[in-house]
């Protein structure tokens, strides 16, 4: 089980997750932010429709989503 396991989302950290994203944050990057695991994270993002941003794992260059 993960760090937050059966904790349920909060309306602020929804709303906090999309600010994350608008921002241009990574799946680790918003993980950290909300004190989540990044799988908890990625699957809300989908959940909600929202695209973080990715980082190639060679060079770690960011790349930001298609809208």
């Amino acid at each position: 089980m993960g760090v937050s396991a059966g904790k349920r989302w909060t309306e602020e950290e929804r709303r906090r997750l999309a600010a994350l994203a608008r921002r241009g944050a990574s799946g680790p990057e918003a993980a950290t932010a909300l004190g989540r695991s990044i799988g908890a994270v990625h699957q809300k993002a989908t959940e909600l429709g929202i695209a973080l941003a990715r980082i190639y794992r060679s060079g770690g260059r960011r790349m930001t989503p298609k809208r």
